[in-house]
């Protein structure tokens, strides 16, 4: 089950996996199951670790930096400019849009999401 939390707090990868964990034993899988999904849920917490350092590193190479993100993803270049609203060609005005856009972006959020949620 996804929790619909949005308290703000640190991503606590160990608590995912202990989760995990109980929700199995909750579904009586066999004892003798538990190793290979014990192998399952460790590899994919390690996938898990990765492309949330790899996100990471995206959002900060690119945070407050527009040009240098189009530069490198000339694709990208119309969506940014939606974005900062054009302003002189990625202006420092836009730039707090511009960095919550890419966030969202980096991690995979989807843009309505933030629109949804403000009910």
């Amino acid at each position: 089950m996804v929790s619909d939390v949005t308290e703000a707090k640190p991503l606590d990868l160990e608590g995912i996996k202990e989760k995990i964990i109980e929700d199995c034993r909750k579904e009586n899988f066999t004892t003798e199951s538990y190793p290979a999904i014990h192998f399952i849920i460790d590899t994919t917490i390690k996938e898990i670790e990765q492309r949330i350092r790899s996100a990471s590193e995206f959002y900060l190479l690119y945070c407050d930096k527009p040009n240098f993100l189009v530069k490198d993803y000339p694709k990208l270049k119309a969506k940014v400019k939606k974005v900062t609203k054009e302003s002189d060609l990625f202006g420092l005005l836009a730039i707090p849009e511009y960095n919550e856009w890419l966030f969202k972006l980096a991690f995979g959020l989807r843009e309505d999401e933030d629109e949804n949620n403000q009910d």
